[in-house]
């Protein structure tokens, strides 16, 4: 399944699909975000999606070097109170202040609301509520409510910031997969349709141990366990010459066969014979 939030069950260290490419663009953006309030001498909010964990936020946060990131994971299960974000936005911009650096970016994982007392934040702002009198999650603009208290904070203590708020979300889970997750979900694919050719069913495809020692990688024989071959091949100028031959599950295998054919081509392309060299004449 895709999601870009990262907060499927699955075994240490697989990730979602989707979930590099909504880092990586998280992460372009949030860089901009942080140069327009280095000039600019303002703070952000800026809050991510993931509701349900916030691999989402860290990974932006760390990735862009953001000021500060928010994720509800660091109150471990229990309610979250509004002031307590507060206090540690107000806590960073008076550090920062001092250092005579009155900007920053806070990346905040939506997720953070879901653990706060929503009749308390109904209080703080207009929502909409279902018909059994239930608040809409949806309906709260959680950056806008936490920056309007940041700021009353603030003017308690006599400083004036400039602080805008910004939500990241559509922008991440629409875009166009980056490299990784291209190879990714092609790798994920193969495998999932060669499970159920070979009878499979109830089960979600995951790519485990993914990295390789290149120790391992040696092998004298083609489709060996790890779809590696180690081939000596010589040429005029050098005796020999090691080749490691990598290929995905035992297809596209570059043998010495190749290096044959190709040097045949190479030499004689006007005279060469395709006809021979589909059946294997060379």
């Amino acid at each position: 399944p895709k999601t870009i939030d990262n907060d499927l069950p699955l075994p240490d260290d697989i990730r979602t699909f989707g979930f590099e490419t909504a880092r990586e663009i998280g992460t372009m953006l949030a860089k901009n975000i942080m140069e327009d309030a280095r000039t600019g001498q303002r703070w952000f909010l800026v809050v991510t999606m993931g509701r349900r964990a916030g691999h989402l936020a860290l990974g932006i946060g760390k990735s862009a070097g953001a000021t500060l990131t928010l994720i509800p994971e660091e109150w471990e299960g229990r309610e979250i109170l509004l002031q307590e974000v507060v206090d540690i936005l107000v806590t960073s911009i008076l550090k920062r202040y001092a250092e005579n650096r009155p900007y920053g970016v806070a990346m905040i994982a939506e997720g953070v609301i879901e653990q706060m007392d929503l009749e308390a934040l109904a209080n703080l702002t207009e929502v909409e509520r279902d018909s059994h009198g239930h608040i809409r999650l949806s309906e709260i603009n959680f950056s806008d409510t936490l920056k309007r208290a940041l700021r009353k904070e603030l003017k308690n203590l006599g400083i004036e910031m400039r602080v805008i708020n910004k939500d990241l979300g559509y922008e991440l889970r629409c875009a166009d997969p980056i490299a990784f997750d291209i190879d990714y979900t092609r790798s994920l694919g193969e495998a999932a349709v060669e499970f159920l050719l070979n009878g499979g069913s109830h089960a979600t495809i995951t790519i485990q141990h993914d990295d390789i020692a290149f120790g391992r990688m040696i092998s004298h024989t083609i489709g060996s366990k790890y779809g590696f071959g180690i081939f000596h091949f010589q040429t005029p100028q050098i005796q020999s010459i090691p080749l490691v031959a990598i290929f995905f599950f035992n297809k596209n295998i570059f043998a010495k066969i190749d290096f044959t054919r190709r040097n045949i081509y190479l030499n004689i392309s006007s005279r060469f014979e395709f006809q021979k060299f589909a059946f294997g004449e060379f």
